[in-house]
């Protein structure tokens, strides 16, 4: 697991698995993407970001490029375990952004 506080961009939760044909046809979602089991859902995330606004701006360009997807959010893990975005925000002392 990645050390220190990072975060993501959830794409995607349900029950059941997502072809890579049906991403492409579905949902128009080109880039690369991982999928984490987490609380008994399949979670579909991507990217690696080290900074909130980096994966705010992403997540903004994932919702106008691709309509589709039910709501993209950002998403923080330390040290590989999932945390909300408000204590990864506390820990990095990294501002909320709008």
């Amino acid at each position: 697991p990645k050390i220190g506080v990072n975060y993501k961009v959830q794409l995607l939760a349900n029950h059941r698995k997502v072809s890579v044909q049906e991403w492409k046809e579905k949902f128009a979602f080109q880039d690369t993407y991982e999928v984490e089991n987490h609380e008994g859902w399949m979670k579909w995330t991507h990217g690696d970001f080290s900074d909130y606004k980096s994966a705010k701006t992403y997540r903004n360009e994932i919702t106008q490029s691709c309509p589709q997807l039910p709501g993209p959010f950002v998403t923080a893990y330390q040290d590989g375990k999932r945390i909300t975005v408000q204590e990864a925000l506390m820990i990095t002392q990294q501002p909320y952004v709008q």
